[in-house]
């Protein structure tokens, strides 16, 4: 059952009693930490580069990409060379001869020298602008490769919007020259930096998950095959999301044990002409909000916005075998057959009722549920509301929830002893010895800010021993 006597969810991560037996200097990086503490994320060195030796398209379809220009002459897709190499992204190459199309939208793009150099994918309008307003500066303004069907040559026009990023950059894009590497080093989104309404306009996406909390991209919820997905809200950042469609960055970054294994495009018109039969190479059928907040924690979690040609749309593209990737096995998952996803650290507001919706719907009894479905072929189910608990399957307003929660201590300085003034709805701070000082950080949901970006607590300060209880 759930009461006020309980601390928000992310303290409850600390659930035992933690000895910090080493010294810590005060001016040691929170950020560090996190990683370590951070249920799914790995304590690992930054890489230069990124991915493994494959590429795949396509979330439940994983269908192998070719890597690079000769695996892609093999596979038949057209290099399009009329306009010579581009400085940010190589070659252009296409699986239909024309250019990208409305069924096979995907660009892959080659240096000189013949290795990866980036991706792309054309999003069509359909009568409505292909990117909200607020996310047109990050399409490509001069496409590098051609698609008559959509617009005229000689401009990008209103219907159709590309967006390119970039797996290297510099003097080897189209110098000849080959690196080590085998996908790139960097992501950058409209590497060219060009748009209508602005002169800077590209973007340098993390390639760690450390650089994504530090950025103010908010993360969402872990799936086998993809990992952790990072989402940025380009109105205000602060690893925060305004839940707006119109302010979602059209391209999701996904993270495991730390590294970049995959991203997908984002598409707030649906480029699915028949779910499940006809694609368009995105994935099988388009996401409602609410399918869309599957990817992310907070409960609160829903998108207004969408235009009558949505809901989104998405493809994804993997930087390795996506068999080698799955969520820790700690987590509880909202999806769980056929595959895991939705994959949260456990939370002590539980929202399944237990009930089922498949032949009648929810009771009143239940209080505020709404049924839903927790797999593509999965049983429909009863589930508490945002800012509802199930207490024995009826949902329960949950306690007031606190954002961000800090406090520091100057302890005592005769041993050990329970400070009453850190009382934090229930839970006590064990005070240090001698006159050390001691900073505890909560947070309810997603991630603390940089400098406490620990998933749940930090504890930050110098002396002998720590004791902190929960």
């Amino acid at each position: 059952m759930h009461t006020t006597s309980k601390l928000p969810s992310g303290a409850m991560q600390l659930l035992c009693l933690i000895t910090i037996t080493t010294w810590l200097a005060l001016s040691a990086h929170a950020s560090d930490l996190g990683s370590v503490m951070r249920t799914g994320h790995g304590d690992h060195a930054d890489h230069a580069d990124y991915g493994g030796t494959t590429m795949e398209r396509t979330f439940t379809s994983y269908t192998s990409l070719p890597v690079g220009e000769r695996a892609l002459a093999d596979a038949g897709w057209t290099k399009h060379i009329s306009d010579g190499c581009n400085p940010h992204l190589g070659f252009a190459w296409t699986e239909d001869s024309s250019g990208a199309t409305k069924s096979k939208p995907l660009i892959l793009y080659t240096t000189k020298g013949g290795q990866p150099a980036g991706a792309g994918i054309v999003i069509l309008g359909y009568g409505e602008d292909p990117l909200p307003a607020q996310q047109k500066k990050w399409a490509t303004a001069k496409p590098f490769t051609p698609n008559k069907q959509y617009h005229p040559v000689d401009g990008l026009g209103s219907d159709v919007a590309h967006v390119d990023v970039a797996f290297r950059s510099g003097d080897i894009v189209c110098s000849g020259a080959k690196d080590s590497l085998t996908i790139g080093d960097v992501l950058i989104v409209n590497p060219a930096g060009e748009s209508e309404s602005d002169s800077d306009a590209k973007m340098s996406l993390p390639l760690t998950d450390k650089e994504a909390a530090a950025k103010g991209w908010m993360r969402g919820s872990c799936f086998d095959g993809m990992g952790w997905h990072w989402f940025l809200d380009t109105s205000m950042g602060g690893n925060k999301l305004s839940w707006k469609a119109e302010n979602l960055f059209p391209v999701v970054i996904m993270y495991h044990e730390g590294q970049l294994n995959a991203m997908f495009f984002a598409s707030t018109i649906n480029q699915v002409s028949i779910p499940i039969l006809k694609s368009n190479e995105w994935e099988p059928k388009a996401l409602s909000a609410s399918e869309m907040c599957n990817n992310i924690c907070d409960k609160d979690c829903t998108f207004s916005g969408l235009t009558n040609a949505g809901p989104f749309s998405s493809m994804h593209i993997y930087f390795r075998d996506h068999k080698s990737v799955t969520c820790d096995s700690n987590l509880k998952c909202g999806l769980t057959f056929p595959f895991r996803g939705n994959c949260c650290e456990p939370d002590d507001c539980e929202s399944d009722t237990g009930a089922s919706c498949r032949v009648l719907p929810c009771r009143a009894s239940r209080g505020p549920t709404e049924c839903t479905r927790d797999s593509l072929f999965g049983r429909r189910r009863c589930i508490c509301q945002a800012g509802y608990c199930s207490n024995n399957g009826v949902c329960e307003a949950a306690p007031d929830p606190v954002e961000d929660m800090g406090v520091v201590l100057a302890s005592k300085t005769g041993g050990l002893g329970w400070s009453p003034e850190l009382m934090l709805g229930g839970a006590a701070v064990v005070g240090g010895v001698m006159s050390a000082m001691v900073v505890v950080a909560f947070k309810m949901r997603g991630t603390l800010s940089p400098e406490l970006n620990l998933g749940g607590a930090a504890v930050v300060g110098k002396g002998s021993e720590r004791l902190l209880a929960c």
